[in-house]
C-alpha cells in the first residue's frame, strides 16, 4: 500500500510539469530540448524529495541522479555526432555509454 501511496505522490507531481507529459514533441532544436526536459526532471526529483522526505521510491531516484546525468550527456554527444552525419561514431558513443556504466546493471534488471 505505501509503494503505492509514494507512486501516486510522484505522479500527481509529474502531471504538474508539461515538458514531462506525452508527446514529447520538440519546441525548437531537438537536443536543447531535451536538455531541458532532463532538466526539468531533475528538478524535480529534488523537488519531491524536499516535499515527501519518506518516500522511499523517490530516495531511490535521487541515489541515481549521477546515473541520469551521465546517461543524458552521452545521450546529448550521440545526437550531435549523429545530426551531424557520424552515424557510426554516434553508435559507439551510446553504446559506449550503455556498457561503460551503471546503466548497463539498470537495464538488464528491466
Amino acid at each position: 500500500m505505501r509503494n503505492i501511496i509514494e507512486l501516486e505522490q510522484i505522479s500527481e507531481e509529474l502531471k504538474k510539469h508539461d515538458l514531462l507529459q506525452p508527446p514529447f514533441i520538440a519546441d525548437g532544436k531537438l537536443i536543447s530540448d531535451f536538455a531541458k526536459r532532463v532538466e526539468c526532471y531533475l528538478e524535480l526529483i529534488d523537488f519531491i524529495r524536499n516535499k515527501y522526505p519518506d518516500n522511499e521510491i523517490i530516495k531511490q531516484v535521487k541515489i541515481r541522479t549521477k546515473s541520469i546525468i551521465y546517461l543524458s550527456d552521452k545521450i546529448i554527444e550521440t545526437l550531435k555526432l549523429f545530426l551531424t552525419g557520424n552515424v557510426k561514431e554516434a553508435y559507439k558513443k551510446f553504446d559506449q555509454a550503455i556498457t561503460n556504466s551503471s546503466m548497463h546493471t539498470h537495464l538488464n534488471k528491466m
